[in-house]
């Protein structure tokens, strides 16, 4: 709880309140130090058994923490306070919430933490809450200034979390002009339309206004499009009212209509056919290429997502031949066209599909010029190219923070 390392059977508990931790030093850490002065003040042991399973002591903490804060920190309590708290009558209705509140008032035995508190307290910790699984560990961070920034899925930000001191440092991912709002966002910039609203609708309640929610073809891409079944038709299906939840999608060409469920309906279909393909085999995944863009915008969030799954198998082939190389090329290009326009910057998904493109350039360079098909001052040229585009790659990759605390990603 303290430094937020996995626990086992042989983990030491607290000579105080029994609460397990990984080790002896982090009984004085500051976070156990409050807690375990609430705790033993009432006389509560915690006992824990079983570590491959979820407890509720630990969905107590984050509130319980939170609760701390008016008499350990009252600038931090006030913060935290301004934040939204999200939709208190489902969070009323919530069996997980009203059972941690009960175990905090009767097993706890903290009495002056009313349920209500409770429910508020994890409404604002699930609104506007960050995981911190890419530093390496499992768990969330609560930062109060972050949520205060708007959330646009065509934002000029981005975030990192430092592993050891958990601290967030929010940069510039491209120019932001003077006057202009800095703006965020809650959610990955992959997901497509439908989903993508309704996602944000359901969690935050509200509905995204940006550029590129606000364009039926989300800036040029058709990164939603379905392809409309309209005999002789060649267009593709777009929401036909741009930030109205659960509005009919229209034909761009012939102007056919369908409703919403429909549109799910399909995307759900495709989705289970991409699940269900053995994704580890080239062979496997360029045929569902072929299969889902005929039903799929060429750049539709999943042929996107078949793409990038293409990539990663390609960059570990062996050995590498030619076709390889020209095809991994191909598809991290692909994949480029469409994240610049819709995620633009210097972005971690930029630098990782540069890297790919760097590789190959670079190989093939050197191959061309040992089989004479290049002279010495194009292999230069050539490298000089790669040399530009690894320098944007390093500063893409900067400051991701899977990168920096060196965690195995995709």
């Amino acid at each position: 709880l303290e430094c937020l390392t996995p626990l086992s059977p042989s983990s030491p508990p607290c000579p105080k309140c029994s609460v397990p931790l990984c080790s002896l030093s982090c009984f004085s850490g500051p976070l156990h130090q409050q807690e375990c002065a609430l705790l033993s003040s009432t006389g509560t042991s915690v006992s824990i058994a079983d570590y491959s399973s979820p407890h509720i002591f630990y969905s107590a903490i984050v509130p319980l923490r939170m609760w701390l804060l008016k008499t350990s920190n009252q600038e931090m309590w006030q913060k935290v306070n301004f934040l939204q708290q999200g939709d208190e009558e489902e969070l009323a209705r919530s069996r997980m919430w009203k059972d941690v509140a009960d175990y905090i008032q009767h097993t706890l035995k903290i009495e002056d933490f009313p349920e209500e508190e409770v429910l508020r307290l994890a409404g604002i910790k699930a609104t506007n809450a960050n995981s911190l699984e890419p530093t390496g560990v499992s768990g969330t961070g609560l930062y109060p200034l972050y949520p205060l920034m708007n959330s646009y899925c065509y934002c000029n930000t981005m975030y990192s979390i430092d592993k050891v001191t958990k601290e967030m440092e929010v940069r510039a991912q491209r120019s932001i002009p003077a006057g202009h709002e800095i703006t965020t966002r809650y959610i990955v910039p992959t997901m497509e339309q439908p989903a993508r609203m309704n996602y944000i609708w359901q969690g935050w309640g509200f509905i995204c206004s940006c550029e590129r929610c606000s364009d039926t073809t989300e800036l040029g891409t058709r990164y939603s499009g379905v392809v409309c079944r309209q005999e002789g038709c060649m267009g593709c299906l777009l929401p036909g009212q741009p930030g109205v939840l659960a509005a009919s999608w229209s034909c761009d060409q012939c102007e056919y209509t369908v409703e919403e469920r429909e549109i799910m309906a399909r995307l759900n279909t495709y989705k289970h056919m991409i699940d269900t393909t053995h994704m580890t085999d080239a062979d496997q995944g360029e045929k569902m290429l072929v299969i889902i863009q005929e039903y799929l915008h060429h750049n539709h969030a999943y042929i996107i997502r078949i793409k990038t799954e293409l990539l990663h198998i390609y960059s570990q082939t062996k050995p590498k031949t030619r076709p390889v190389m020209d095809r991994q090329m191909q598809l991290a290009v692909d994949i480029l066209q469409v994240i610049e326009v819709l995620d633009p910057g210097l972005t971690p998904r930029r630098g990782g599909l540069l890297k790919h493109v760097v590789d190959i350039t670079v190989v093939k360079a050197n191959m061309d010029h040992g089989e004479g098909v290049i002279d010495k001052e194009t292999l230069k040229k050539n490298l000089r190219t790669a040399l530009m585009m690894m320098k944007e790659m390093m500063m893409c990759l900067k400051y991701d923070t899977a990168i920096v605390n060196n965690v195995d990603c995709l």
